[in-house]
This record gives C-alpha cells, sequence and structure tokens, in this order.
C-alpha cells in the first residue's frame, strides 16, 4: 500500500453541515409554510445551477422560491440569515488541525461560490486546507471525473498517494478509478478506525 501524503475531504456532510440542512429546520417551514415535498422541488430546481456556478444566490432563492410554489414572498434576506444560522461545523472539523501538521489537505466540494466565500470566511477554511476544489470554481460538479482531475492538477498529487474522503458512494467511485485510496464517510468514529488502517497517522 503507497504512503498517503494526501488526504481530500469533501466538506459538506463531512466537515460542514450539508448546504440544504436549512430546508428542514421548523424556522424556513414556518416562515414559508410550505411542505417538505414543495422544499425539495425548489432545491431541486436552484441548487444544481448555483452548485455549478451559473447563478448567483439572489438568483438561487428566486429559482428556489417560484418552485416551491411561494408567491408574493420578498424576504431573500431572511431566507439567507436562515441559512447562514443553520451553517455550522461536524465532528471531523476538529481533525484537521492535527492532520494538517503531517499532511497536505485539500477539500473537493460541491457548492455554490457565495455559500464557499462565507463559509471559508466563518471557519477560517485555509487555515486548514491548502486548496479547495469547488463545482461552481470548475463548472462541474462531482461525480464526473473532470473535477476530479483538476484537482490532480491544480494541487500536483499523484492519486495513490492521496486518500479521498467523502459521504457519497457515487462519488468514491470515480476517484478509485483514478487511482485514489477512498473512504466512504459515515461517522467520525468510522472514519478514524478506517485511517488508521491505512496508515494515516493523526
Amino acid at each position: 500500500m503507497t504512503k498517503i501524503k494526501n488526504i481530500i475531504f469533501d466538506l459538506g456532510a463531512v466537515i460542514l453541515t450539508d448546504d440544504d440542512n436549512w430546508l428542514y429546520i421548523n424556522k424556513t417551514k414556518n416562515l414559508l409554510k410550505v411542505t417538505g415535498d414543495q422544499l425539495n422541488r425548489g432545491w431541486n430546481e436552484a441548487w444544481p445551477l448555483a452548485r455549478d456556478g451559473k447563478i448567483d444566490e439572489n438568483k438561487f432563492f428566486e429559482i428556489f422560491l417560484k418552485n416551491t410554489g411561494v408567491s408574493g414572498f420578498k424576504s431573500i434576506p431572511k431566507l439567507k440569515e436562515i441559512y447562514r444560522h443553520a451553517v455550522g461545523t461536524l465532528p471531523v472539523f476538529s481533525l484537521l488541525k492535527k492532520l494538517k501538521l503531517k499532511y497536505k489537505i485539500f477539500a473537493l466540494t460541491n457548492i455554490a461560490k457565495d455559500w464557499l466565500k462565507y463559509k471559508t470566511r466563518k471557519f477560517d477554511l485555509y487555515r486548514y486546507f491548502d486548496l479547495i476544489v469547488s463545482s461552481c470554481g470548475e463548472k462541474i460538479a462531482k461525480p464526473h471525473k473532470e473535477i476530479f482531475e483538476s484537482l490532480i492538477n491544480k494541487a500536483k498529487i499523484i492519486p495513490d498517494e492521496s486518500l479521498f474522503i467523502d459521504d457519497m458512494e457515487r462519488n468514491i467511485k470515480p476517484a478509485q478509478e483514478l487511482g485514489f485510496q477512498t473512504i466512504l464517510f459515515e461517522n467520525k468514529r468510522q472514519l478514524v478506525k478506517q485511517m488508521k488502517k491505512l496508515g494515516v497517522k493523526i
């Protein structure tokens, strides 16, 4: 087994809360007075465009509201506030500082441009990550191989010396095909156990 020199994390649901977690809190439902199905419909129409860097945050919320069936709602700043308050770190975030001492740390994430800027600033992400490669920046999302290839080129890494961690199985497959060592993330305890098996020093 090749010694790991680089560790690549997905952000949403691994390091930070998922970008859609604000949809499912009571504050959102009470404000918009819509069902979960309506919220999902709005998200599914707006998110791919924002994720791929085709629209900004304001346009995201416009499309989102239109497709939830909400009419006459003008307070996009209120929705932004709800999103921002819902964003948080997850237990794995606490591992980054230690790992940074021994490894190059990267993020490969599907995320909207304005949301990446906000999270980067709020959590001082470049204190931990040497590079963040995003779907909004590359205009293409995981699981497409092109975004993994962009990471390889920009980070100047060798895949078999690199560990890729993601909570979505569909994103693990292209990484494996390109030669990355991989872990399908479940929780912090499982991740640490798997990392140690691969020789990662924590």
